[in-house]
């Protein structure tokens, strides 16, 4: 009795099929095996490699808790996520002065305590410059410096009997809605005080133009 021959049409080959899944191609007796390497999506890579993917039913940001509205700029959709961050102004260190805290304090303290502060009521990027103005009541060794939410960011001064200005520019700090911009103080003697007022903040916004190129034929 002759042998039938099976032919079995399919078209894939084993770069197709998952690794270590068997099939058949042609004929029933050819039994191949399939040689896809299985892949995942990793939050830290950007890469998107070729091969077998099971998903997550979470979607993308089970794998990345990051893709979410909040981290996504407003009215942006990213893989079906409507950002809804704002803008965030950008500033330049200027001479223009925009916000005060003039009033005097005056403090006695053999510890770094705070003198004067200020809250920011909304974030910006960029470069503030800040200026004070600080004296020591008796000995001229009274420390001072500028903090961000009780945290020091500037430089030591150390006052003098008189009034003194000091001016510091702030470099890419991501200044957030709610942070507070501090001085804080102390003496260095047996006995003293120190007093602050002028506490000023100068910025423009940056209103860089747009980067062109100029092609006309």
């Amino acid at each position: 009795m002759p042998i039938r021959l099976v032919v079995l049409p399919g078209d894939a080959l084993v770069t197709d099929v998952k690794a270590g899944k068997t099939f058949f191609r042609d004929s029933k007796a050819a039994e191949k095996t399939g040689t896809m390497p299985t892949k995942a999506i990793v939050a830290a890579a950007e890469t998107y490699e070729e091969g077998y993917h099971a998903g997550n039913p979470g979607g993308l940001s089970a794998i990345e808790a990051d893709l979410a509205p909040a981290n996504i700029k407003e009215a942006v959709n990213l893989f079906g996520k409507v950002g809804t961050l704002e803008s965030v102004p950008a500033i330049i260190a200027s001479e223009t002065l925009r916000n005060s805290n003039d009033d005097v304090r005056t403090k006695v303290s053999s510890v770094m305590t705070k003198i004067k502060e200020t809250k920011l009521n909304e974030a910006f990027v960029g470069v503030m410059r800040i200026k004070f103005e600080a004296k020591d009541g008796e000995y001229s060794n009274a420390k001072i410096r500028i903090y961000r939410n009780g945290s020091p960011i500037g430089t030591e001064h150390t006052m003098s009997q008189n009034f003194v200005t000091w001016s510091e520019d702030f470099t890419d700090l991501n200044w957030a809605a709610n942070d507070l911009i501090q001085l804080y103080c102390r003496w260095t003697s047996e006995s003293g005080t120190t007093s602050a007022q002028n506490f000023r903040f100068y910025y423009d916004y940056d209103l860089t133009p747009i980067s062109t190129t100029n092609q006309d034929p």
